[in-house]
């Protein structure tokens, strides 16, 4: 993965989200995209997830890994 892919990632999933707060779905979220030296010549990210539902107190947190490839 390049910088360009990454930052590019990172841009869709802040609007995917950002578009759910405007929808009322979520009401807050964070969001991180991390990608180590190796996973990055493997074609590999992580993206560490806090979302918090509309009329919630709670929050739930999720940790994805992305692969170009199974």
């Amino acid at each position: 993965m390049t910088g360009a892919q990454i930052a590019a990632l990172d841009t869709a999933i802040d609007r995917a989200l950002s578009n759910e707060v405007r929808n009322g779905t979520i009401s807050d979220y964070q969001h991180a995209v991390s990608v180590t030296d190796q996973q990055r010549i493997l074609g590999q990210a992580t993206v560490d997830l806090i979302v918090v539902p509309a009329f919630e107190l709670r929050h739930i947190r999720v940790q994805v890994a992305l692969s170009a490839a199974i």
